[in-house]
């Protein structure tokens, strides 16, 4: 009887042991990612235990809309394009969010701004951050009377912070005025929460990533919302580097004409070893922390996340084989089409509904 009881209290240390090990090395000095896996529907429903700093890339097509909570205070990044704009308002309302401590508008093409005008006219914002440049375009002079709304308006600067509950926000640049194209006036923030930080650029190109990385500015980050929409002309070799984030998420529309994101972004991410998660196959994404461990989930299930969707030369629809429906390439129905159930047509309208097809209820093709 003896022995059995020895054997078993043995046993007993050994076990305990191991998961003492696990835990140590689960909070060791290394952020620990706890897993990253796929909501079909409800994006709320993952978590991490005292997860109070999210960051979520909403699904704005070929735009980008940035929402970032940290203890109960709201920072929203860039709005997305005219087309979704009521999206980004509905997302809101629909999580109860009436009042947005900061708003960013990263710089004015209408694919950033066009959605921060409905935030602005639909809810609560505390200080607006815009560029310290003008455009002679429409979106420019309706966004400019909308941010009059914001109880305060500032221009970015280089080296300003704030605070957003626990995260500090840092301006690692705003534009400065001698910029070659208005892509480069982009503000580049990073928002720290405890040892997670998030890198967020815009449309910024090569000549603000060499600047930040020539000066010395402290890019090192655990996400990174990638530049330009995964753009050749962003997220250089020397920029990723600089920062070395384990995670990247790039809003993109769905078999966009511009070819985004790029092989080359996409090769230079993968070598540097970050995990993409990407708008136009998995719709919106979302990180979450405790200021230590994160957790990344998305809309729909990880697919084809390696290469770029864009769609054949001449290609007028997409169309579902299994549900005989036809789309336009970029509707946000199309990732979802899997294998073989998915081709690409020339054919018109009519041709496709003289053969049986029906129109895709989103897209409206």
């Amino acid at each position: 009887m003896k022995k059995l009881f020895y054997l078993l209290f043995s046993l007993l240390i050994i076990v305990a042991g191991f998961y003492a090990t696990v835990v140590m090395e689960a909070n060791g000095n290394q952020l620990n990612k706890v897993k990253s896996f796929a909501l079909e529907k409800d994006l709320t429903s993952a978590s991490v235990k005292d997860a109070k700093f999210k960051v979520t890339m909403l699904d704005v097509g070929q735009g980008l809309c940035v929402l970032i909570e940290a203890d109960g205070h709201r920072m929203i990044y860039d709005g997305g394009n005219r087309e979704n704009s009521s999206r980004v308002v509905a997302y809101l309302r629909k999580n109860n969010i009436k009042e947005i401590d900061y708003l960013v508008a990263s710089h004015y093409d209408e694919d950033h701004i066009a959605g921060l005008i409905g935030i602005l006219r639909t809810t609560s914002v505390g200080t607006a951050i815009i560029p310290s440049y003008t455009s002679r375009t429409k979106i420019y002079n309706s966004f400019m009377k909308a941010v009059k709304s914001a109880n305060s308006v500032i221009y970015a600067k280089s080296g300003d912070s704030y605070k957003l509950g626990n995260a500090t926000i840092d301006t690692l640049y705003g534009c400065k005025g001698d910029e070659e194209t208005n892509n480069n006036k982009s503000t580049v923030v990073k928002v720290r929460y405890g040892d997670v930080a998030c890198v967020l650029s815009g449309d910024a190109e090569l000549q603000t990533e060499d600047y930040l990385v020539y000066n010395g500015a402290k890019l090192g980050c655990t996400l990174y919302i990638v530049g330009h929409h995964g753009s050749s002309k962003s997220s250089s070799d020397k920029f990723v580097k600089a920062m070395r984030p384990k995670v990247g998420f790039i809003s993109v529309g769905a078999g966009n004409n511009h070819g985004h994101p790029t092989k080359r972004t996409l090769d230079t991410l993968k070598n540097n070893g970050v995990e993409i998660y990407r708008t136009d196959t998995q719709g919106t994404v979302m990180f979450e922390s405790d200021g230590r461990e994160y957790i990344v989930s998305t809309e729909r299930k990880k697919y084809n996340n390696d290469i770029s969707v864009l769609p054949p030369a001449g290609t007028k629809y997409v169309i579902n084989k299994s549900s005989k429906r036809f789309h336009f390439p970029n509707c946000r129905a199309v990732p979802s089409i899997t294998g073989h159930n998915k081709g690409y047509t020339t054919k018109s309208r009519k041709e496709l509904i003289d053969e049986g097809y029906i129109s895709c209820g989103y897209c409206k093709p």
